[in-house]
């Protein structure tokens, strides 16, 4: 099974590590993506993920591993295509292909002003006219174990009081308070109503990186899943 790493070093490809540690962005799957468009000759633009949680520990150097299989057709096709690429170039020959299809070069931490991300955006727009977009660079499942932030270890104290473990500690039951009660009063929630009124809500986003959602012209939804769905 062939492997090409794909190395991010900073500060020469910052625009790609600012992705990776700040976005939900599989670098693997952009890099496989567009190296399998390439080969057929097609273009889309690959929309930028929602923003992490929590950002990766920063770091000098990032690195992934592209994992081909012989067995597949359109592996076969994009390890001859790397086959004629000088051992030492490939790496930069990935990431480069991979920025001319990225929806924008640049994200919100390149402005000193965040605001200023909304006006270039609408310059962008002359880069990805007339092409596809997809969500060519998200996780589509859990990411792995390595990029997600460990849980805290329990000191003493809380060990003893159940803090900080999966175990919960036991609850003392205890009478309920009718003092305030008053008759008229308004009914409590019920179980799980508030929880589906904050998912309706939605969680707020980082202005500085949300990426317009205005569609493409020509472009239709369908179009875009089965473009995906031939890559993959």
């Amino acid at each position: 099974m062939p492997r090409y790493q794909i190395r991010l070093y900073k500060p020469h490809d910052l625009d790609l590590m600012e992705l990776v540690a700040r976005h939900r962005f599989c670098l693997q799957k952009a890099a496989y993506c567009c190296l399998a468009a390439f080969v057929e000759g097609k273009h889309f633009v690959i929309r930028i993920p929602e923003l992490r949680e929590e950002p990766l520990p920063a770091k000098k150097v990032y690195a992934r591993t592209l994992r081909l299989s012989g067995e597949k057709e359109k592996d076969r096709e994009i390890i001859r295509l790397l086959n004629h690429i000088t051992p030492g170039y490939r790496n930069n020959f990935i990431k480069n292909l991979l920025r001319l299809y990225l929806m924008y070069p640049a994200t919100g931490q390149f402005f000193r002003d965040p605001k200023d991300l909304a006006a270039f955006a609408e310059r962008y727009q002359c880069l990805r006219k007339g092409k596809p977009l997809a969500d060519a660079a998200s996780f589509t499942e859990r990411e792995p174990a390595r990029n997600r932030k460990p849980k805290p270890v329990a000191t003493e104290p809380e060990a003893a009081n159940g803090k900080g473990s999966d175990t919960p500690a036991p609850e003392t039951r205890k009478a309920p308070d009718r003092t305030g009660e008053k008759r008229g009063a308004p009914a409590a929630s019920a179980p799980g109503e508030g929880m589906k009124q904050q998912e309706a809500a939605g969680t707020p986003v980082d202005a500085r990186f949300i990426s317009p959602d205005v569609p493409l012209p020509g472009t239709e939804e369908e179009d875009l899943t089965d473009l995906f769905s031939a890559l993959i």
